[in-house]
């Protein structure tokens, strides 16, 4: 009897499971707001995430994974957040978490995370990055404030940007970015000048300081109101005749009539509009309103996109290789391998390479992931083949 039972049960084995290919089960977490004020964003990217799965559940099947995803909610103090954080770590069948905390000081729950060595992918993280904090393994969709100006700093070097002028704004914001971009600029070697921006000085006393620097680049990292046009229009009369590079990205899109200047060259971050953008045009929406019937939330294709990053290093292995007996050093090393992958929330490089509307994924000087912007180019000039 026992062995017609045993019999029986290889039977329907290999039928459920293809004639001996191994089935792993694993769970991919999303920790976010689901609770409070600002429970759209964490359910948009929780939502988006459970979309990513369905999309991506046969081909895992085939392959051998069963893959779940859970959600928990981040609310309550950094206390109860860290408790999460471990209750999530103890789990060993946890392949990979999507996480925003959206606090600097929730940051020690995604350190817990890190430690056990789960792989994390936080979109739209804007919370500035602690000192000291290390997260190898951790992928940024959207740059903290401090990493958004370390990666303005690489994006000029990269770009032959060598004498640079730093027109900084006021705000705890513009002052984070600043830190970063002059912390990573002296290690780069770059050569900057630094200028605190107010509206009040008339004539503006920045300008005799840009001209004794002589820059290629001006640099300004601060709020754009009824400033940034000034800013622009002060730099053409004064003569000047390199670059100008903002910190934010929505700005582009305000000036009046698209202003231009045939002697400066623009360029905007595209960090805030990835992280604040709440219309997903295209192919996305309609997924998701074909799936929800409803219109994609804040920051959903940021989580589309953080969920598919935790799963396409599954679907290229199988589960029955030796080799993935820890699916979580298999999802790190694959991203660590990865050259340019196109999400639905943009264009990203893991190789340190810059096409055209690509973020880039590089390691900072303390070996935190960042994501460096690239040069966006103006949509009305016709597009450069290799973009």
């Amino acid at each position: 009897m026992r062995l017609r039972a045993f019999a029986l049960l290889l039977f329907w084995s290999g039928i459920l499971f293809g004639c001996g290919r191994v089935e792993r089960r694993v769970r991919i977490v999303t920790l976010t707001h689901l609770t409070g004020p600002q429970a759209l964003f964490g359910d948009g990217i929780r939502t988006a995430g459970a979309l990513a799965l369905k999309e991506q559940q046969a081909a895992l099947e085939n392959a051998g994974w069963r893959v779940e995803l859970i959600s928990y909610d981040d609310r309550g103090s950094a206390q109860d957040l860290t408790a999460t954080a471990t209750q999530i770590a103890a789990q060993t069948d946890i392949a990979c978490a999507v996480v925003h905390t959206g606090t600097a000081g929730n940051m020690l729950a995604i350190q817990i995370l890190h430690t056990t060595g789960i792989p994390t992918v936080l979109p739209a993280e804007t919370a500035p990055v602690p000192d000291g904090f290390s997260a190898s393994g951790t992928v940024w969709l959207s740059p903290d404030d401090r990493a958004h100006g370390a990666g303005d700093a690489e994006w000029m070097a990269a770009n032959d940007y060598t004498v640079v002028f730093v027109l900084g704004g006021s705000g705890e914001r513009a002052q984070n970015i600043q830190e970063g971009f002059l912390r990573r600029a002296e290690a780069l070697g770059l050569s900057v000048t630094q200028f605190q921006y107010s509206a009040q000085q008339n004539p503006p006393a920045w300008i005799l300081a840009l001209q004794s620097a002589s820059p290629q680049l001006v640099y300004y990292s601060g709020s754009y109101g009824s400033i940034l046009l000034p800013i622009l229009v002060d730099l053409e009369d004064s003569g000047f005749l390199g670059s100008f590079f903002y910190a934010e990205s929505e700005a582009e899109y305000r000036l009046p009539e698209r202003y231009s200047s045939q002697d400066i060259a623009l360029f905007f971050s595209p960090a805030t509009a990835h992280s604040e953008d709440f219309s997903r045009p295209g192919q996305f929406a309609e997924k998701y309103r074909n799936a929800y019937a409803t219109d994609p939330p804040p920051l959903s294709a940021l989580g589309f996109d953080a969920v598919t990053l935790c799963l396409l290093p599954l679907l290229g292995a199988n589960a029955a290789d030796p080799s993935w007996s820890s699916p979580r050093a298999g999802i790190i090393a694959h991203w660590q391998s990865a050259k340019v992958w196109e999400g639905v929330s943009g264009v990203y490089s893991f190789a340190g390479e810059r096409p055209c509307r690509t973020w880039v994924y590089a390691q900072s000087e303390d070996s935190t992931p960042i994501w460096i912007p690239a040069l966006l180019p103006d949509p009305t000039e016709s597009a450069d083949p290799g973009c």
